[in-house]
């Protein structure tokens, strides 16, 4: 059963216009978007990294020639990595590449380029092999209130009224770990397919799939406000885990 790091072949999805964010993705793609100074794809590889994991294959498709260049750039990623580039011709959707690309470990790991997020990914791979399941998936709660009333009905019966009620939804967090054989079920023809594609392949052929409420700080940014926050966010973060200064003699 595996459920080590270097079981894992990791796919960063990086390839995100970010028509939202226009101006600031005109000459970049979004997930090179800095996120406490640093492009939100590089702090997702950095993660990953540290993790253990040691086989990376990032997806590219608008100006992936910026993240490339700036990824082979770097000079202090970790030594036995091995990192590559998959160029998206055209969109295959967010999943639709892993059709195409031969996965290299018996499991692979997906994760969207334009996530900020503090989870652990190598306790993601061995809740997965502890639970024994084909997929595991992050997931988190997010809230919303709804503007009007609820009505609660059996039928046409109203049972009750909830006057703007906040409504809990669980929510897939753009990361999954997956056995190699789950990715059969994408197409190799060019159909673009995205994650839920994917989920509702895999349950269909009978795959099974379970998910993982991390509770770790975790943004998807797209929007100027969404970034604005994330970076307060990481700094906030960064200054709560940073070792206090002993004061002066």
């Amino acid at each position: 059963m595996t459920g080590v790091p270097t079981d894992v072949h990791a796919f960063v999805q990086a390839g995100g216009k970010g028509l939202r964010l226009r101006p600031a993705t005109l000459d970049r793609p979004k997930p090179m978007l800095p996120v406490g100074g640093v492009p939100m794809v590089e702090r997702l590889i950095r993660q990953l990294l540290a993790a253990g994991i040691r086989r990376v294959t990032v997806i590219t498709g608008y100006r992936g020639d910026v993240v490339r260049a700036h990824l082979t750039g770097l000079p202090d990623l970790v030594a036995d990595a091995a990192i590559d580039f998959f160029a998206e011709e055209e969109p295959l959707g967010n999943v639709g590449a892993l059709g195409r690309i031969p996965v290299e470990r018996p499991l692979a790991l997906l994760a969207f380029g334009d996530l900020v997020t503090d989870l652990d990914f190598a306790e993601m791979i061995r809740r997965r092999a502890s639970a024994g399941m084909d997929v595991l998936l992050a997931s988190h709660v997010e809230e919303h209130r709804l503007q009007l009333g609820e009505l609660l009905v059996e039928g046409e019966r109203v049972t009750g009224y909830q006057e703007k009620p906040l409504k809990h939804f669980l929510i897939c967090s753009g990361i999954g770990v997956m056995r190699q054989k789950v990715l059969g079920v994408i197409p190799t023809d060019g159909t673009p397919t995205g994650i839920s594609d994917l989920i509702t392949a895999a349950l269909r052929t009978g795959h099974t799939i379970a998910h993982w409420q991390h509770g770790a700080f975790w943004m998807d940014v797209n929007s100027p406000e969404a970034l604005e926050l994330a970076n307060a966010r990481v700094q906030a973060l960064t200054a709560a885990h940073r070792p206090a200064t002993p004061p002066s003699s």
